[in-house]
């Protein structure tokens, strides 16, 4: 079978002018469309697939209100260029304007690259913009955003975990003032977890890297919820257990995590009445849980015990 663009226009049924849109990348050709396109071209030879020889560290910059020359954004850069080093990958660092002319031709370069992996420091990067990430040829890893509607990989900054230990630093240096400032970009590893009418929906809110981090690689290779009531309980403990082991070697971490396992495995087996949590009264159930539950994790004087 010849491999061109009148061949994949026959396979998948779509017009050649189709075909040609999809795979240069050129707008008007929706995604599922693109995929079935792509997948045609890959199986015949089309698109020859040289293999990831390095990656792209892109920062999106919308206008740089967040994303500048502060010594966070320069390290982490850094960080990655060093670490690719070690491992005898190729890096490569570039800036992606979103105010640039050229914008549109950039980003197709980058969509088109089959041969680079794009690691996408996305903090000032908002859904529409990430969406075009989707039609990349190679691997793409978001970095300090999370779009709750694209399956994207992200590594998050624990942005809760970070303002308690500041806010705590400063009440310790005396200071009984303490201020904050918030700017209008919003990094989203929690969803408005406080609004949450259930634990297992607290917990779809709440600490969202985490949480999916746990699902996909220890709760569903357990076995999820494929085995029966006993076994998805056993799993959620499991994964409630690591979660506050996670946080660290004391048991106030560890009964933390048990808690919360204990009571989103009480819901699924309807323990906890569901018209409970279809009541009016099913917020105030999942806040007085949570807050016992910060109890716990923050009791360390009444359980000063770590582990060895």
């Amino acid at each position: 079978m010849k491999a061109n663009i009148r061949t994949i226009s026959q396979m998948t049924g779509f017009s050649t002018a189709t075909v040609s849109n999809a795979l240069n990348n050129k707008r008007g050709v929706n995604r599922e469309t693109a995929e079935k396109i792509l997948k045609a071209a890959r199986e015949i030879g089309y698109l020859d697939s040289p293999g990831i020889g390095r990656v792209k560290l892109v920062t999106y910059i919308e206008n740089g209100s967040i994303v500048n020359e502060s010594p966070f954004f320069s390290m982490l850069m850094s960080g990655v260029e060093s670490e690719c080093r070690r491992l005898g990958i190729d890096a490569v660092s570039c800036h992606l304007h979103r105010e640039d002319p050229n914008y549109d031709g950039y980003m197709d370069e980058l969509l088109n690259d089959q041969s680079s992996a794009l690691l996408v420091l996305a903090t000032e990067m908002d859904a529409k913009e990430a969406a075009k990430l989707q039609r990349a040829a190679a691997p793409v890893v978001i970095l300090d955003n999370w779009y709750e509607d694209l399956p994207f990989s992200a590594v998050l900054i624990d942005n809760a975990d970070a303002a308690y230990k500041a806010v705590s630093h400063l009440i310790e240096m005396g200071h009984t003032r303490i201020g904050h400032l918030r700017g209008r970009f919003e990094i989203k590893n929690f969803n408005l977890p406080y609004v949450s009418k259930s634990i297992k929906e607290f917990w779809r809110r709440w600490h969202i890297s985490l949480s999916s981090w746990f699902r996909d690689y220890l709760y569903i290779p357990l076995g999820g919820n494929r085995n029966g009531k006993a076994a998805t309980a056993r799993n959620k403990l499991i994964v409630f257990f690591s979660t506050g082991l996670w946080h660290g070697a004391n048991w106030t971490f560890v009964l933390w995590g048990l808690w919360h396992g204990l009571f989103s495995s009480l819901e699924d087996a309807g323990i906890i009445p569901k018209r409970l949590r279809e009541s009016t009264l099913s917020h105030l159930y999942t806040m007085l849980e949570v807050v016992l539950g910060f109890v716990l994790f923050r009791a360390v004087a009444a359980f000063p015990f770590r582990f060895p």
